[in-house]
């Protein structure tokens, strides 16, 4: 290849020659640019404002000059684009980018397995494998929200190796060929995608160009024979549009097409923008209660809706929770109606990639289609960082296990006489009814009136981490008495104003009430705290235990509580510990009757630990540890729900559960929960609920139970 000093101008000229067919270019053209082939592609058709280098700049560009690129994967510029991405743009496109390890464990299933082994049947029948070569050349891949066109990227790059072992298999015999170009049929026009950011699409389409090329300089090693597609005479069909906006058949008719796949943006039911939900909207029509359901839900439906009446195979990199929960009833209700069959499934592992600023979440792979198979596969996790390991399945119901397609309805109240777990207090008070101690204690000398009206706010994160924060609590207190403290009024106004404000109708009408709270649940008996997030590293379930107090208690909303009812509790305040199946695992059954057994093994409990102790069954919630058998015996007797009978091997084989002592740091367990009693001698604590508890321990809660439902009915 020539070499041309760099300038301005010289850039400027390179790239007009490179997307100037030879014939077209000028006689008067310098011999070093006409030296350059003719690209095409529309590379280099739009003109571009050069860089204003500098010294670093140069460097940095000719360090980079410097290495060998030829065995990068172009699959890697979806990493570098998420880097490069601020946090906020990056959370609200939901964009993260798929590793290719995470990209293969869905090409595998959905159609690259298949094909090897259809390769390995008929590699020795040169007749069937032509036919074989010329399917592979009419199957067509689209990817629906395809990023900077990883799965794109790398189904293509696959593809093309197996290309390369049929062309072997054919020719085993040593016979030359004498063109090349009539033998490589797979190209970069069979692979579709929609992408709504301009720059990324782009990269796509790039990428898979520059992939072709890897694969033409091996095929180029392989036969000895130069094999290059330049100038570019097929293209990628990438289009830069919204997906759930354009109708898929736009871009490839749905007859057309072989696969769907790819991994649609993360972005959680209650975090979706404007434009996102009535982007959902308008997908969703005809699906009743879909306002629960994520934004990856809507490709799940697009889909359905795109494969119907095809053989289409589809996959999908989706968080969990459409997987769990109430999402379940309403999104797979809907498809299974449609007529949705699950193919294979990879359960929950720990999502990741090459970029910088990777999310921190927990994500499932889903095959899917009209068409129903006898075979079905599902990838278990030991670990969800780890390999997975196959399991053939009869059956995938939408809750990733094998059984009859059933799916749990959402529920407002428990089915036999169980506590409820219930969400606290939410203020939507633009933080002018919270204080730390701090903000309190200067406040009350400006208002010391107001000091009956703080109660102590204990949200996820104070409890946790053990900080203190308050809550100036005005719903009760009289209107006359609230007139004679201006600083606390002047709150109230801003609240008022901050709701006014806003753009959600149900907030502006809670300006007419502004010392009221927009979800107001103050206990008046103990309660349990589930901190619905908490680090993903943890190996514990951390669990608030809340005595009864003498006022009431208000709640946030960060958490979920469940009231306290003996005698179900009584055996763990006892032992000062729950027991919880390992991080990964899901959360046991625990329904009317498996709690009334619980309750029943406190005394064989309170034995072991008089046995242990030497006869006093108080010491044994006061030390870090408790007895293994202690820990086995409660795993056993009072959590034999469906799935948790692996328990007792799983227990005996933990050296020891910790447990947090009261008043101490939270220390990690080994698969135990930490129970914190947060009575102390306050008056009224609050604490902040709705977030879920730590995935990497329970998935989470509804999620657990329902999955060790399924498990039990279905066994």
């Amino acid at each position: 290849m020539p070499t041309v000093p760099i300038s301005a101008r010289n850039w400027r000229c390179l790239f007009q020659v490179l997307n100037t067919p030879e014939v077209s270019r000028g006689s008067t053209l310098d011999e070093q640019l006409a030296a350059f082939p003719y690209v095409n592609g529309r590379l280099f058709e739009e003109a571009l404002p050069i860089a204003s280098f500098d010294r670093a700049m140069r460097d940095a560009l000719l360090e980079c000059c410097a290495l060998d690129w030829s065995s990068i994967s172009p699959a890697i510029f979806g990493a570098l684009f998420q880097s490069i991405m601020d946090d906020g743009a990056r959370r609200n496109l939901g964009a993260h980018y798929t590793s290719e390890e995470n990209i293969l464990k869905l090409i595998k299933p959905l159609f690259l397995d298949e094909l090897h082994a259809e390769f390995g049947r008929i590699k020795g029948n040169r007749n069937k494998l032509f036919e074989f070569h010329k399917k592979l050349r009419g199957l067509t891949f689209f990817d629906p929200a395809c990023g900077c066109g990883n799965f794109l990227v790398i189904a293509y790059r696959e593809l093309r190796k197996l290309e390369l072992e049929v062309l072997r298999a054919s020719h085993a015999s040593g016979q030359q060929f004498l063109d090349i170009h009539q033998l490589i049929r797979i190209d970069v026009d069979q692979f579709y995608g929609i992408e709504i950011e301009e720059f990324p699409a782009q990269i796509a389409q790039v990428a898979l160009w520059l992939m072709d090329h890897q694969m033409n300089v091996r095929v180029s090693e392989e036969f000895g024979l130069y094999f290059a597609r330049i100038p570019l005479r097929t293209t990628p069909h990438i289009h830069c549009a919204n997906a759930l906006r354009l109708d898929w058949n736009d871009v490839l008719p749905a007859g057309r097409a072989s696969y769907v796949l790819g991994n649609p943006p993360f972005v959680g039911a209650k975090f979706m923008d404007d434009i996102q939900r009535a982007d959902v909207a308008a997908v969703f029509v005809g699906v009743s209660n879909a306002g629960l359901l994520d934004f990856v839900a809507a490709w799940y439906v697009k889909a359905a809706r795109y494969i119907a009446g095809t053989a289409i195979r589809c996959a999908f990199v989706s968080t969990n929770s459409i997987s769990q929960g109430e999402q379940v009833g309403v999104l797979w209700g809907w498809l299974l109606a449609q007529g949705i069959h699950i193919h294979f499934a990879h359960r929950t592992f720990q999502w990741s990639n090459e970029a910088r600023g990777m999310a921190a979440v927990h994500c499932v792979i889903i095959g899917f289609g009209h068409q129903d198979f006898e075979q079905k596969v599902i990838f278990e996790y030991e670990d969800i960082r780890g390999e997975p390991h196959a399991v053939i399945a009869r059956n995938i119901n939408p809750y990733l296990v094998d059984g009859p397609d059933v799916v749990l309805p959402r529920r407002s109240k428990p089915l036999c006489d169980a506590p409820e777990i219930g969400i606290g207090n939410k203020p939507i008070d633009d933080g002018n009814y919270l204080f730390t101690a701090e903000e309190k204690a200067e406040f009350l000398k400006l208002e010391p009136g107001a000091a009956k009206w703080f109660r102590r706010w204990l949200g996820a994160d104070e409890f946790i981490n053990g900080y203190e924060r308050w809550c100036l609590w005005l719903g009760d207190c009289p209107p006359g008495e609230l007139r004679q403290m201006p600083h606390a009024l002047a709150r109230v106004e801003a609240v008022k104003k901050f709701r006014a404000a806003s753009k959600s109708a149900p907030t502006r009408k809670l300006a007419d009430t502004p010392t009221r709270f927009h979800v107001e649940h103050i206990p008046s008996a103990g309660y349990l705290i589930f901190p619905r997030h908490s680090g993903e590293r943890r190996r514990f379930l951390p669990i608030g235990l809340r005595h009864a107090v003498q006022r009431s208690a208000i709640r946030a909303s960060v958490g979920d509580a469940l009231p306290l009812r003996r005698p179900y509790f009584d055996h763990a305040q006892r032992l000062g510990a729950l027991h919880l199946r390992p991080a990964g695992k899901p959360l046991p059954l625990l329904c009317c009757h498996r709690l009334q057994q619980l309750s029943l093994a406190g005394e064989s409990d309170r034995q072991a630990a008089r046995r242990h102790r030497g006869g006093r069954a108080g010491r044994a919630r006061r030390p870090r540890t408790i007895p293994r058998r202690l820990a086995g015996r409660s795993l056993r007797s009072g959590c034999h729900a469906a799935g948790a009978g692996q328990g007792a091997p799983e227990a005996r084989r933990r050296r020891r559960c910790r447990l947090r002592p009261e008043g101490l740091r939270q220390r990690r367990g080994a698969g135990g929960v930490s129970v914190r009693d947060v009575s102390a001698a306050d008056e009224s604590v609050g604490y902040r609920t709705g977030l879920m508890p730590p995935a990497s321990v329970t998935e989470n809660i509804a999620g657990g139970v329902e999955d060790l439902a399924m498990r039990s009915i279905f066994g």
